[in-house]
């Protein structure tokens, strides 16, 4: 059955919602573990001339230390872009934090993430797939992502897990995100991007006509409702 067929019921389109992982975890990296292994690297990270981090863990509310996945996502990019570039180190420590074992699956959902996501895939009408990127070191990634979906989820929602380097190649009605620039080798993706609210872009300023989901006590089902409409 081709993308289109499975689309349609009765000929009413069937809205297909794709969720990125980092929109149930968020902007910032969430875990007892996670926090103790990025508790050593503030140093590193006060020495970088880069207002967002305080912005981020100003904005979360921070007790304890969460560092912001704005800051060690950017890292590669912050170095050519910033006057003030932070130390190689830095970038190596990032690198091994993510690449670790138990990283992705010591993360903590959003509050009202779970929640949020089984009522919208228990909607008449309504299919939703979890659609994330594994990193390129993938020996603790592809399998922690699993791991994370079946302990949060249950079992039976890894039919509804896809692994993809390229998000545009997926067919659907709306994917889920907090990158803003998702890009790859379909240039107009079937999808609408919502954008999920975190602390690397809140400050980005989106068109009319482009969502924002700021969290998932917002009115999510307004967004899929329009999509329904349409």
């Amino acid at each position: 059955m081709g993308d289109y067929m499975a689309a349609i019921i009765n000929g009413r389109p069937l809205p297909r919602v794709w969720i990125s992982i980092r929109g149930l975890v968020g902007g910032c990296f969430r875990g007892r573990k996670c926090e103790k292994r990025m508790a050593g690297e503030m140093d590193l990270l006060d020495s970088m001339h880069f207002e967002t981090r305080g912005q981020c863990l100003e904005t979360h509310g921070i007790q304890g230390i969460h560092a912001c996945a704005g800051v060690f996502a950017s890292v590669c990019m912050f170095l050519s872009l910033s006057p003030h570039p932070p130390p190689t180190t830095l970038q190596e420590k990032a690198i091994s934090i993510w690449e670790s074992k138990d990283f992705f699956m010591e993360l903590d959902p959003l509050p009202g993430a779970v929640e949020a996501v089984k009522e919208m895939a228990g909607l008449e009408g309504t299919e939703v797939f979890i659609c994330t990127s594994p990193i390129k070191k993938y020996r603790y990634c592809a399998y922690e992502k699993f791991a994370w979906i079946e302990k949060h989820f249950g079992h039976e929602f890894l039919e509804h897990l896809i692994l993809t380097r390229d998000k545009t190649i997926v067919s659907g009605h709306m994917l889920i995100d907090d990158r803003p620039d998702i890009v790859g080798a379909e240039r107009s993706p079937t999808w609408e991007h919502v954008l999920f609210t975190a602390c690397h872009n809140k400050h980005l300023q989106l068109p009319s006509s482009c969502h924002r989901l700021h969290s998932w006590a917002d009115d999510w089902k307004a967004i899929l409702e329009s999509k329904r409409a349409c």
